[in-house]
Formats: C-alpha cells, sequence, structure tokens
C-alpha cells in the first residue's frame, strides 16, 4: 500500500477487509498467527481487534506480519539499518532472543532498543549485518518466508494491478501509447519507482552477494539495468533530459 498508516490503522482496515469475507477471517488469520509467532490464539485475536496490542516481542512480530501483509507502518519509517536487521531477524523468528543476546553480547532491552532505532555501537551494528547476511546467504530468511507465505496468503493486502499486460518487449512502446491515458501511466510509473527504489537500494548493498545481483542482471535481461539507468536519469530534470538526448539520441 502507498500510504504510511499507524499499526492502529492497519488493524482497522486489516479486520475491515477480513470482515467482508473477501480475505478469510480474523479467526483464520489469528490460527495462522498463533502458530508463527508462536502465541495463543486468544492473544492473536486481541491482538487483531485493535484493542490491546503487545510489547517487545510480540509487538515487532506484529509489525512484521503486518508488513509482510503488505502494510507501510508509519512507526518503521526512517528506521537506520541495524533496527531493520533486527526487526527481520526478531519477526520472523530467525533466531532467538536467547541466541541474538549471545552473538552480540548484549542484553534482552538492549536488542529492544536497537529493534526501535535508538542507536548502536558501530561494531554491535556491523555484527548484526553481518548475522543478517549470513541468513540470507544460508536460506534462513527465504525459508521463513515461504512459511509466512503460504501461512498467510489468503489475507495478503492485493498490490495494485497496473494495465500493461505481459506483451512482447518489441511492443510494449507502441502498446503503452496506443492503450494508455498519460494520466493512467505516470500514476504507474510513479508507483513502480516507488516501489523499486527501496528494492534497488537493499540489493545494491551487502545484504545481496554478487551472484544475486548477477541472477538480477540475468533475469532484466542484456543491458536491462544499465538501460533503465539511463531513462532515469533523462527523468531527472528537463536539462538532464536534454543533455541525455543530445550525448546519446531520444533513445
Amino acid at each position: 500500500m502507498s500510504k504510511l498508516k499507524t499499526i492502529e490503522e492497519c488493524l482497522a482496515d486489516l479486520s475491515s477487509r477480513l470482515e467482508s469475507g473477501r480475505d478469510g477471517d480474523r479467526t483464520k488469520l489469528g490460527h495462522a498467527l498463533a502458530e508463527l509467532f508462536p502465541a495463543t490464539y486468544d492473544a492473536t485475536y486481541r491482538w487483531l481487534s485493535g484493542k490491546h496490542l503487545p510489547v517487545g516481542v510480540n509487538l515487532i512480530r506484529l509489525q512484521t506480519a503486518l508488513g509482510f501483509l503488505g502494510y507501510e507502518l508509519q512507526e518503521e519509517e526512517n528506521l537506520p539499518q541495524s533496527a531493520r536487521d533486527m526487526r527481520t531477524i526478531i519477526g520472523f523468528g530467525l533466531l532467538s532472543m536467547t541466541e541474538i543476546s549471545g552473538k552480540l553480547g548484549i542484553n534482552r532491552d538492549s536488542i529492544l532498543r536497537i529493534a526501535k532505532g535508538y542507536a548502536t555501537k558501530p561494531r554491535t551494528a556491523k555484527h548484526l549485518h553481518d548475522i543478517m547476511i549470513d541468513q540470507r546467504r544460508l536460506g534462513g530468511l527465504a525459508q521463513a518466508q515461504t512459511v509466512w507465505r503460504k501461512a498467510l496468503h489468503f489475507a495478503k493486502v492485493k498490490p495494485p494491478v497496473f494495465p500493461v499486460r505481459r506483451i512482447k518487449e518489441h511492443s510494449l512502446q507502441a502498446e503503452i501509447t496506443i492503450s494508455m491515458d498519460r494520466e493512467m501511466l505516470l500514476d504507474c510509473l510513479a508507483g513502480m519507482i516507488k516501489t523499486m527504489l527501496p528494492l534497488a537500494t537493499l540489493a545494491a548493498s551487502d545484504s545481496f552477494t554478487s551472484e544475486e545481483r548477477e541472477t538480477l542482471r540475468k533475469l532484466v535481461g542484456k543491458e536491462g539495468v544499465f538501460n533503465l539507468k539511463n531513462q532515469l536519469v533523462r527523468l531527472c530534470g528537463e536539462r538532464a533530459r536534454e543533455v541525455a538526448n543530445q550525448d546519446g539520441g531520444s533513445q
């Protein structure tokens, strides 16, 4: 979803969707979360009502679940990388609090402070990031996300449906020009750029290996990333567009 929401707003929206019957029901989601966290069903049902929120580890797990379902939380905006790494490890249950404490040499309160975004020592932040890299490389995160995806697929927020169909590459430009009005095209492009930026930032960081980035380049095709970069430069400003066109043609 494009608009940042508080956890209470996310839960209210989720509750209205579940009560409509379009995406299962709160009982089904409560049981799924109870198994994933783990927690009791009575607890997860109360949390989903929005009337009683958990604290500590379970709050992070509930926020992780909402993010996994497609919500963007205000509470997670502008968090440092150390907080995001810690929230991923706790949220998906990659390591227990005892294991995190042992690896980082800090207590439970310090772990939760890092997850909330408080400043941490550079050495601790680097060690935490190394743990996150290992979880990605060894498949721990991917395995956990697969389990969550199977358990929560029925309640996932539907992404916006863009009017560009899967069509042959050579006809893409003509298809967009003929079938899309300009306002719709701009809305679609803006949404794609906003979605792509954090993903590209993450893929370019040390959280991904060089082999994974090479896989991405193969998936988008020969010179796909390079060509996209050229067009994005043209969109930075009209002067940049004019200079780029003079240097390399209109393309």
